[in-house]
């Protein structure tokens, strides 16, 4: 069963950038900038356990399924919140 391993942030370029639980897309956000990338055209979403990447309404599908959120506080999405 796939399950969400950590939230993430993809580029317009497709790049993918993650940290590890308990950082939320503001702690990428702050690494991103950090590292000179640009963060203006971007998407939140979360690294799942089958190597994608997946948006917050997917990934909320996928968290709610395995049980790793038991609640969802902005429905229909998942925030990092949610998981850790």
């Amino acid at each position: 069963m796939e399950t969400i391993k950590s939230a993430a942030i993809r580029d317009q370029r497709g790049d993918v950038y993650t940290l590890p639980p308990p950082a939320h897309h503001k702690h990428i956000v702050q690494m991103m900038r950090e590292q000179g990338k640009g963060t203006k055209l971007m998407a939140k979403g979360f690294w799942t356990s089958e190597n994608r990447f997946v948006g917050r309404e997917q990934a909320a599908r996928i968290a709610t399924k395995s049980g790793q959120a038991k609640s969802l506080r902005f429905p229909p999405d998942l925030h990092s919140g949610d998981m850790w």
